[in-house]
Protein backbone atom coordinates (compact mmCIF):
# COMPACT_ATOMS: atom_id res chain seq x y z
CA UNK A 1 0.00 0.00 0.00
CA UNK A 2 1.58 3.47 -1.01
CA UNK A 3 2.43 6.12 1.31
CA UNK A 4 -0.08 8.70 1.52
CA UNK A 5 2.31 10.95 3.33
CA UNK A 6 4.10 11.32 0.43
CA UNK A 7 2.56 13.38 -2.38
CA UNK A 8 2.18 11.92 -5.50
CA UNK A 9 4.16 12.79 -8.99
CA UNK A 10 1.62 15.85 -10.10
CA UNK A 11 2.11 17.18 -6.60
CA UNK A 12 5.88 17.17 -6.80
CA UNK A 13 5.68 19.08 -10.19
CA UNK A 14 3.15 21.42 -9.29
CA UNK A 15 5.21 22.20 -5.84
CA UNK A 16 8.57 22.80 -8.00
CA UNK A 17 6.36 24.55 -10.98
CA UNK A 18 5.57 26.97 -8.39
CA UNK A 19 8.46 27.53 -6.35
CA UNK A 20 11.23 26.81 -9.52
CA UNK A 21 9.74 28.38 -12.20
CA UNK A 22 8.41 31.65 -10.90
CA UNK A 23 10.25 32.45 -7.51
CA UNK A 24 9.58 36.28 -8.14
CA UNK A 25 6.63 36.38 -9.74
CA UNK A 26 4.53 34.05 -7.82
CA UNK A 27 2.76 32.09 -10.28
CA UNK A 28 0.17 30.64 -8.12
CA UNK A 29 -0.85 33.90 -6.68
CA UNK A 30 -3.80 33.18 -4.22
CA UNK A 31 -2.85 35.68 -1.97
CA UNK A 32 -3.70 38.11 -4.26
CA UNK A 33 -6.74 36.45 -5.45
CA UNK A 34 -7.83 36.51 -1.85
CA UNK A 35 -5.80 38.87 0.49
CA UNK A 36 -4.62 36.12 2.43
CA UNK A 37 -1.91 33.31 2.25
CA UNK A 38 -2.29 30.77 0.08
CA UNK A 39 -0.97 27.99 2.55
CA UNK A 40 -2.96 25.06 3.20
CA UNK A 41 -3.60 24.01 6.34
CA UNK A 42 -3.41 19.90 6.78
CA UNK A 43 -5.02 19.28 10.12
CA UNK A 44 -4.40 15.10 9.93
CA UNK A 45 -0.72 15.00 9.17
CA UNK A 46 0.91 18.49 9.06
CA UNK A 47 3.04 19.19 12.29
CA UNK A 48 2.68 22.80 12.03
CA UNK A 49 -0.71 22.66 11.67
CA UNK A 50 -2.70 25.47 13.87
CA UNK A 51 -4.29 24.41 16.82
CA UNK A 52 -7.57 23.10 17.21
CA UNK A 53 -9.34 26.77 17.62
CA UNK A 54 -7.93 27.40 14.45
CA UNK A 55 -8.94 24.91 12.64
CA UNK A 56 -12.42 24.96 14.36
CA UNK A 57 -12.51 28.90 13.13
CA UNK A 58 -11.68 27.84 9.30
CA UNK A 59 -14.05 24.91 9.19
CA UNK A 60 -17.04 27.05 10.83
CA UNK A 61 -16.05 30.14 8.68
CA UNK A 62 -16.12 27.46 5.57
CA UNK A 63 -19.64 26.38 6.81
CA UNK A 64 -20.62 30.20 7.35
CA UNK A 65 -20.05 30.91 3.35
CA UNK A 66 -21.56 27.93 2.14
CA UNK A 67 -24.84 28.76 4.09
CA UNK A 68 -24.51 32.24 2.47
CA UNK A 69 -24.30 30.33 -1.16
CA UNK A 70 -27.14 28.47 -0.27
CA UNK A 71 -28.87 32.17 -0.59
CA UNK A 72 -27.03 33.92 -2.54
CA UNK A 73 -25.07 31.71 -5.05
CA UNK A 74 -23.64 34.51 -7.11
CA UNK A 75 -22.40 36.15 -3.89
CA UNK A 76 -18.44 36.54 -4.91
CA UNK A 77 -17.29 37.52 -1.76
CA UNK A 78 -18.58 33.86 0.08
CA UNK A 79 -17.82 32.55 -3.24
CA UNK A 80 -13.55 33.71 -2.72
CA UNK A 81 -14.51 33.36 1.24
CA UNK A 82 -15.27 29.44 0.92
CA UNK A 83 -12.48 28.91 -1.62
CA UNK A 84 -10.14 30.42 0.91
CA UNK A 85 -11.26 27.93 3.94
CA UNK A 86 -11.01 24.93 1.95
CA UNK A 87 -7.95 25.41 0.60
CA UNK A 88 -6.71 26.10 3.82
CA UNK A 89 -8.09 23.45 5.36
CA UNK A 90 -6.51 21.15 2.52
CA UNK A 91 -10.25 20.48 1.39
CA UNK A 92 -9.42 20.59 -2.27
CA UNK A 93 -11.84 18.42 -3.59
CA UNK A 94 -14.46 20.78 -1.61
CA UNK A 95 -12.56 24.20 -3.23
CA UNK A 96 -13.13 22.66 -7.06
CA UNK A 97 -17.01 22.79 -7.52
CA UNK A 98 -16.59 26.58 -6.67
CA UNK A 99 -13.23 27.02 -8.33
CA UNK A 100 -15.05 26.00 -11.29
CA UNK A 101 -17.99 28.41 -11.00
CA UNK A 102 -15.65 31.21 -10.33
CA UNK A 103 -13.89 30.25 -13.32
CA UNK A 104 -16.72 30.53 -15.81
CA UNK A 105 -17.29 33.80 -14.00
CA UNK A 106 -14.28 35.09 -14.88
CA UNK A 107 -13.02 32.63 -17.63
CA UNK A 108 -10.25 35.04 -18.79
CA UNK A 109 -8.81 35.47 -15.64
CA UNK A 110 -5.50 33.50 -15.20
CA UNK A 111 -4.99 33.96 -11.40
CA UNK A 112 -8.22 32.01 -10.90
CA UNK A 113 -7.47 29.24 -13.43
CA UNK A 114 -4.08 28.76 -11.54
CA UNK A 115 -5.73 28.39 -7.91
CA UNK A 116 -8.27 25.99 -10.24
CA UNK A 117 -5.56 24.01 -11.56
CA UNK A 118 -3.77 23.73 -7.95
CA UNK A 119 -6.24 22.25 -6.37
CA UNK A 120 -6.98 19.90 -9.38
CA UNK A 121 -3.05 18.62 -8.64
CA UNK A 122 -3.59 18.89 -4.89
CA UNK A 123 -6.52 16.29 -5.78
CA UNK A 124 -4.72 13.77 -8.48
CA UNK A 125 -6.85 15.27 -11.22
CA UNK A 126 -4.52 14.77 -14.54
CA UNK A 127 -7.30 16.00 -16.98
CA UNK A 128 -8.71 18.66 -14.46
CA UNK A 129 -5.26 20.13 -15.09
CA UNK A 130 -4.69 19.51 -18.82
CA UNK A 131 -7.82 21.19 -18.66
CA UNK A 132 -7.09 24.09 -17.19
CA UNK A 133 -3.77 24.17 -19.32
CA UNK A 134 -5.95 23.66 -22.51
CA UNK A 135 -7.67 27.28 -21.66
CA UNK A 136 -5.16 29.39 -20.80
CA UNK A 137 -3.05 28.01 -23.73
CA UNK A 138 -6.55 29.64 -25.58
CA UNK A 139 -6.22 32.78 -23.93
CA UNK A 140 -2.73 33.46 -24.51
CA UNK A 141 -3.42 32.91 -28.16
CA UNK A 142 -5.75 35.89 -28.22
CA UNK A 143 -3.44 37.86 -26.00
CA UNK A 144 0.23 36.71 -26.69
CA UNK A 145 1.97 39.67 -24.51
CA UNK A 146 0.06 39.41 -21.65
CA UNK A 147 2.53 38.71 -18.57
CA UNK A 148 -0.08 36.85 -16.56
CA UNK A 149 -1.14 35.00 -19.02
CA UNK A 150 2.60 34.33 -20.21
CA UNK A 151 3.26 32.76 -16.16
CA UNK A 152 0.45 31.04 -16.25
CA UNK A 153 1.27 28.88 -19.41
CA UNK A 154 4.54 28.57 -18.42
CA UNK A 155 3.47 26.92 -15.27
CA UNK A 156 1.31 24.58 -17.24
CA UNK A 157 3.80 23.37 -19.40
CA UNK A 158 5.93 22.78 -16.63
CA UNK A 159 3.83 20.85 -15.27
CA UNK A 160 2.57 19.09 -18.15
CA UNK A 161 6.26 18.60 -18.46
CA UNK A 162 6.88 20.61 -21.95
CA UNK A 163 9.63 21.92 -20.75
CA UNK A 164 10.84 22.98 -24.07
CA UNK A 165 7.86 25.03 -24.50
CA UNK A 166 7.86 26.10 -20.63
CA UNK A 167 11.50 27.40 -21.54
CA UNK A 168 10.32 29.08 -24.53
CA UNK A 169 7.97 31.27 -22.46
CA UNK A 170 9.92 31.98 -19.94
CA UNK A 171 12.91 33.57 -22.16
CA UNK A 172 9.99 35.85 -23.69
CA UNK A 173 9.12 37.18 -19.91
CA UNK A 174 12.85 37.15 -19.26
CA UNK A 175 12.85 39.86 -21.72
CA UNK A 176 9.52 41.50 -20.25
CA UNK A 177 11.26 41.37 -16.74
CA UNK A 178 14.90 41.78 -17.79
CA UNK A 179 16.23 43.04 -14.01
CA UNK A 180 14.71 38.99 -12.31
CA UNK A 181 17.76 37.43 -11.79
CA UNK A 182 15.67 34.90 -9.89
CA UNK A 183 13.65 34.01 -13.63
CA UNK A 184 17.07 34.03 -14.72
CA UNK A 185 17.96 31.34 -12.57
CA UNK A 186 15.27 29.37 -12.64
CA UNK A 187 15.29 29.20 -16.98
CA UNK A 188 18.48 27.91 -16.33
CA UNK A 189 17.49 25.42 -13.38
CA UNK A 190 15.40 23.97 -15.83
CA UNK A 191 17.45 23.75 -18.74
CA UNK A 192 19.81 22.01 -16.39
CA UNK A 193 16.27 19.49 -15.92
CA UNK A 194 15.59 19.34 -20.07
CA UNK A 195 19.47 18.33 -20.77
CA UNK A 196 18.69 15.43 -17.63
CA UNK A 197 15.87 14.32 -19.45
CA UNK A 198 17.61 14.04 -22.54
CA UNK A 199 21.10 12.37 -21.27
CA UNK A 200 21.51 8.78 -22.25
CA UNK A 201 22.62 7.62 -19.18
CA UNK A 202 18.39 8.76 -18.13
CA UNK A 203 17.26 5.95 -20.57
CA UNK A 204 15.96 2.54 -18.79
CA UNK A 205 18.16 -0.04 -20.28
CA UNK A 206 16.39 -2.38 -22.53
CA UNK A 207 16.30 -5.99 -21.12
CA UNK A 208 17.90 -8.28 -22.79
CA UNK A 209 15.35 -11.40 -24.16
CA UNK A 210 15.45 -14.63 -22.36
CA UNK A 211 16.36 -17.47 -24.35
Amino acid sequence: MADQKKPNYLQKVLIIASGLAFLSLMIIPLAGLFGKSPEAVQPNNNPNAPANLDLKQLQAESQGYEQVLKREPDNLRALQGVIDTKMKLGDYQGAIPHLEKLSQMYPDNPQVLQALAQAYAMSNNVTGVTKVKEQLEKNLAKNPDDPRLLQAVAQMRIVTNDLAGAIEIMEKLAKIYPQDEKLKQAIVMLKQEQNKQLSPDMLQPIPTPSK
